[in-house]
């Protein structure tokens, strides 16, 4: 009945019973729909899908095309490329997403956001699969992807009252004194690694090495 096991099972588990029962005699779009929820937050390819239920791709296409019309599937990607994930499994991928980029907004509030290769191995995706859920997780606005790093859609960093005067001073500071300011371990000292950082990723100020920073104007003029 399953060309593809993957594990042994107990005998007389209903859930095993029933996926059983739905490969044996089931319709397609029952199979198909089986299939998917059992891959849960994992898209597949159509090559997959026809591999995992032994029916013939020509038979699985207008069922999934069908499914995603219908909204309980969700198509990632276009033509050939595609992966296709449950309704039910792609929200449960976002909200993972989600509380991934939550908890780490919340470890580092100072920074833009996580990695996306992080994010990546964090998920287990492989490189295509993974541009395809960022593509459509940011269409949905569950996350916002900028350069090689994703966030939260409803992120930004803000700087508590006194880290605000601190940094606001420092860059001050350096517009003070475009052409001998402050070295970065100065500005580190005076406003910590994380708000000097944060403050590069906002413009306010320009790395050119680890020792040097400049203000944006000095950097522009130079």
């Amino acid at each position: 009945v399953d060309p593809n096991v993957q594990t042994r099972h107990r005998r007389f588990r209903p859930d095993v019973l029933a996926r059983l029962e739905t490969l044996a005699r089931g319709t397609t779009d029952e199979i198909v729909a089986q299939y998917l929820a059992a891959r849960g937050t994992t898209p597949v390819t159509l090559k997959e899908i026809a591999g995992g239920t032994g029916l013939g791709a020509e038979v699985i296409t207008p069922v999934l095309n069908a499914q995603v019309d219908a909204g309980t599937v969700i198509a990632l990607g276009t033509g050939e490329s595609r992966n296709f994930i449950s309704a039910q499994g792609w929200q449960a991928l976002g909200e993972r997403i989600s509380n991934i980029l939550s908890e780490f907004h919340k470890q580092y509030p100072l920074r833009a956001g996580l990695p996306k290769e992080e994010l990546k191995s964090r998920l287990g995706l492989i490189a295509r699969v993974f541009d395809q859920v960022v593509e459509r997780a940011t269409a949905e606005k569950v996350l916002v992807a900028v350069e090689d790093v994703v966030r939260r859609a409803d992120f930004a960093v803000k700087f508590a009252p006194e880290l605000q005067r601190k940094t606001g001073a420092l860059v001050a500071q350096f517009e003070r004194a475009l052409y001998a300011p402050p070295s970065a371990q100065e500005a580190e000292t005076a406003v910590g690694a994380e708000a000097l950082n944060a403050l590069v990723a906002q413009g306010k100020l320009v790395r050119l090495s680890e020792s040097v920073v400049l203000a944006p104007k000095a950097f522009d003029t130079m």
